[in-house]
Parts: C-alpha cells; structure tokens; sequence
C-alpha cells in the first residue's frame, strides 16, 4: 500500500513539474520577456502594408470602420503612412481627450484614444494570448497614483520591470503623463 502511494505522488509530483515546465516554455514561446510600451507590438512587419504600426492600423480601422482613408498627415505635419513608425504622442494630436463641447470625444477626431485602444486591446484574443500582455502593457502607475502612457518600446527584464528604474534612473523614457495625454 505504502508503495502505490509512493508511485502516486511522485507521479502527480512528475505531472506538475512537468505542466510547470511547459508553461514556462508556453511563456518563453510567446516571446520572452512581457512587452512594454505601444511601440513594443506596433512595430513595422511588412514593408509594403505597414503592418503592424499604428499608421497602418489607423488606416485599416478606419477603412473598415468608415469606408474612407485616414488622413496621411498628422496636424504637426508627421506622416501617417501606413508604413511609418508613428508614436501615440502624434495620434494624441487628434484623438487626445477632448474639453469643453468636445468632452467625450478626440480633440479634432469624433473617437478619443481611449475610446479606440482600449475596446481594441481587450476584447482582442491576440493581445492577451499572443503577445501575453495586460494594462501594463501600455501602462505605468505614477508616483501619484495615476496610470501614464507608455508611448515608446520599453525594455524590460524577464518580470516587466523597466531597465531605466532597475538602473536607479527614476523615469521611464517616453512615459507620458495622463495629464499630457489630455493636452
């Protein structure tokens, strides 16, 4: 008897080692470390479509969504072409939350960033499946509290702990303030 639990639990035991090490390997597959910052996932794949910039996603969306083209210029005069790497920063230009009378939408744009990201991030299956990614993906908490914009590729050790504060820097590059997303 004492042998057939013996062989029970060191064979659960193997199972769960065994399932731990294939979702450490399901992890390390998926890419390695978490990905931080838009630009981490919106880079240029394809020269010919720009996939996978936010250009190229400005351009499918609103095809699809409007049946017309999305302006190729932004109103600093940065491209907008598909196949152009684009920050948000330029995107907040026209869909930065806007005041006043034009509370609830973009700026210049009838749909504010926020309006369009965050529905396309979470209720998409390649943004948490593929790329393993959360809040934080986009995401930092501020000193005070409040969630700032990671505007650009942020690198990352294996955790997702930005490199510049693991190195005593303080600031993470290109994190934007929500209060400089609502300008």
């Amino acid at each position: 008897m004492r042998f057939i639990r013996a062989v029970l639990v060191v064979g659960a035991l193997s199972l769960l080692l065994g399932l731990t090490a294939a979702i450490a390997m399901a992890a390390e597959q998926a890419g390695g470390p978490p990905k931080r910052g838009c630009l981490s996932c919106h880079t240029l794949e394809d020269k010919a479509t720009g996939k996978y910039t936010l250009g190229y996603w400005a351009q499918e969306r609103t095809k699809a969504d409007y049946n017309r083209d999305h302006p190729k210029k932004a109103l600093d005069g940065a491209s907008i072409e598909p196949a152009q790497v684009v920050s948000v920063k330029t995107c907040l230009g026209c869909h930065g939350a806007g005041t006043g009378d034009r509370m609830g939408k973009g700026k210049f744009s009838n749909l504010s960033l926020r309006d369009i990201v965050h529905p396309a991030h979470m209720f998409s299956g390649v943004f948490g499946d593929r790329y393993n990614t959360s809040c934080f993906t986009c995401h930092n908490v501020n000193a005070e509290g409040r969630f700032d914009l990671l505007d650009e590729a942020v690198a990352v050790n294996e955790k997702g702990i930005p490199k510049s504060l693991l190195e005593g820097k303080g600031t993470i590059p290109g994190a934007l303030p929500s209060s400089e997303v609502k300008k």
